[in-house]
């Protein structure tokens, strides 16, 4: 791993390059690319994550981040969904599935800003309801005790 932004950890997935140029639209069906950048701030942990979250390996790398967080850091985890241009139902599933495993621990799964078409999806799917959404990171921060 090497180091990120504001003292954070930023993780490239498996497969995935970091600093190669995107193409016009940002991404490419054919090598889609997923960054999830982890700091903590708050008593809280922030995994801020770019790039689609899908079947096969970005799923799995953004399950293996939340896994992750789970097991070795302590209170709310904050995912901060802004750069997120495409999810999946596998997403989804990871996302509900993980929720559960928080709860579970007496902790919260945050949801941060998600885009306004990805917010959409997850209406449909009927999961937004479950979440603690919030606009930003401070915003979550402020309104969230630390577990």
């Amino acid at each position: 791993m090497s180091p990120g932004i504001a003292g954070g950890e930023r993780t490239d997935g498996p497969g995935y390059n970091v600093g190669l140029p995107r193409s016009p639209r940002g991404e490419s069906s054919t090598d889609p690319r997923m960054i999830i950048e982890k700091k903590k701030e708050g008593g809280c942990t922030i995994l801020s994550v770019e790039g689609v979250i899908k079947l096969g390996q970005s799923a799995q790398f953004f399950a293996e981040a939340l896994k992750k967080a789970l097991a070795e850091d302590l209170g709310n985890v904050l995912v901060d969904l802004r750069s997120i241009n495409y999810i999946d139902s596998t997403g989804i599933g990871e996302l509900v599935g993980y929720l559960v495993r928080f709860q579970e621990q007496r902790r919260k799964l945050i949801l941060i800003a998600p885009p306004e078409r990805i917010r959409r999806l997850l209406q449909v799917a009927n999961v937004l309801e479950l979440f603690d959404l919030y606009d930003s990171v401070e915003e979550a921060l402020a309104a969230e005790p630390v577990s």
